[in-house]
This record gives C-alpha cells, structure tokens and sequence, in this order.
C-alpha cells in the first residue's frame, strides 16, 4: 500500500509540474509550443481578460486530440479531479508542498496558472459523477434526519439512484419524495458506510435528547398541575368554611 501512495505521489506531482509549465507536455510527453494557441479568457482573479496558451485540436504524432481532450492537455478530467484541488487556496496548498522554496507571489502565479486549467476538469466530475462517494438528501425529510444528507458508495449516478430505490423506504424515505443526488468526493464503500453510521447515530441520540427533554416537560407539568390541584382544594376548604360560619350566624340572628 506504501509503494501505491508513493506512486500516486509521484503522479501526482509530475502532472502538478507539467501543467505549471508555460506549454504542458502532457501525459505522454507529445506537446510542443507548435501544438498551442494562444487565446483570451476571462480571469476570475485578476478579474479581466487576459492571454493565455489552449492546447489545439488535432493529430499530434499518432494521437487525436479532441477538442474536450484538448480543455484538459491530454488528461482525463478524473486524473486531474485527483489532485485534491477544488479552488486557487487548495491549489496554493500542492504547489507550497511541490516548491518548498518558493513563496508569496510565486506560489499565487503558479496556483492561479494550475487551478485555471484543472477547474474545468474538476467540474465535469463533479456534474458527472464517478466511482465514489454521493451525497443524497429531499427537502421533504425531517430535519435531522438519515436523508438530509445521506452518503452512499457508488460506482455512477444510475447505481446510486438504485441503491435509493432499494433502501429508502427501509430508513424512512417516502417513494414520492424527491432526492437530490450529487457526487461529493473520492472515497470507499467503508468511509460511506461509516457517514452513514455515525448520522444515524447522531439521529438516535437526538431523539433520546428529545424524549428525555419531553419526560422533564410532562413531569413539571404533573407536578404543576398537582400544586394547581392543592391550591384549588385550599380555597374551596376555606371557601366552604367561610360559607358555614356565615350560616351560623344567619341561624343565631333568626333566633
């Protein structure tokens, strides 16, 4: 397991350095400055148009590039999604660790560069969905509840929609309830189930929360209503003796 994340590591970190480089190489080592364009985009950081280089559609040795493909220099949108970058901050956070040496404005020019041409990528996977975890939640649910967010492992949207199918009505789910599912991250079928777990969970105690919070109300309300009662008895006993005592007096008079 050591040596796979060491390879990952190592993956990772040469599409980081290609796609940091001013004409990205690719995966297979087959770009050149020829193969680039140059085109204007619009910056959400420097907030205006600015230049850029976009990798041309084409046969390139004995590859086709797509026009998708080429959004992506050659890459598939999940290889770049598994960088870990979903915004310029956690962009920041792979180029600080790649270029320990490098700082302030560097990092900033280097993130905003790599973030600029992986985004799209990390949007595709996140529209589309893959092998993962899902998130899965109807505004209809009670709040708190299993399916105001729950987490399922899936391999694609139409299995995750299945498993739904399947476990909804068990974990109280209405079939005529709408869900909202979205992929949310990489992960196993056991942290998936470990979410889940711990969810359910919280939704137990919450309800033991409740039930000993709705015990407490029922007891002060019977021990008030049980003062209540005494006080009442009180003032009819000294209603009652007050209306003899008077009686008394009304006989002593008529006599």
């Amino acid at each position: 397991m050591k040596q796979t994340a060491k390879v990952n590591t190592v993956a990772k970190n040469r599409i980081v350095r290609d796609l940091t480089e001013k004409y990205p190489k690719g995966p297979y080592g087959l770009f050149r400055k020829e193969h680039y364009q140059e085109v204007r985009i619009w910056s959400d950081a420097y907030r205006k148009y600015v230049d850029t280089r976009a990798l041309s559609p084409g046969m390139i040795g004995r590859l086709r590039v797509t026009e998708d493909n080429a959004k992506h220099f050659g890459y598939e949108p999940l290889e770049l999604f598994k960088l870990g970058a979903s915004s310029e901050d956690s962009a920041k956070e792979l180029i600080k660790s790649l270029y320990p040496d490098l700082k302030g404005a560097g990092v900033t020019r280097r993130a905003r560069l790599l973030w600029t041409r992986i985004k799209g990528a990390v949007s595709v996977i996140l529209r589309d969905g893959t092998e993962g975890i899902w998130s899965c939640s109807s505004y209809r649910a009670d709040y708190g509840s299993l399916w105001r967010g729950m987490e399922i492992y899936g391999v694609d949207r139409a299995d995750v929609e299945a498993q739904v199918r399947l476990i909804g009505p068990m974990t109280g789910l209405s079939p005529d309830w709408p869900v909202d599912i979205k992929f949310t991250r990489l992960g196993t079928r056991e942290e998936a189930t470990e979410s889940a777990a711990k969810r359910a969970t919280t939704r137990v105690n919450r309800i033991k929360s409740d039930i000993e919070t709705y015990r407490a109300h029922i007891a002060r309300a019977e021990k008030d209503l049980e003062e209540a009662i005494l006080e009442m008895n009180k003032s009819l006993g000294g209603v009652m003796l007050l209306s003899g005592t008077n009686n008394d007096d009304e006989q002593e008079v008529a006599e």
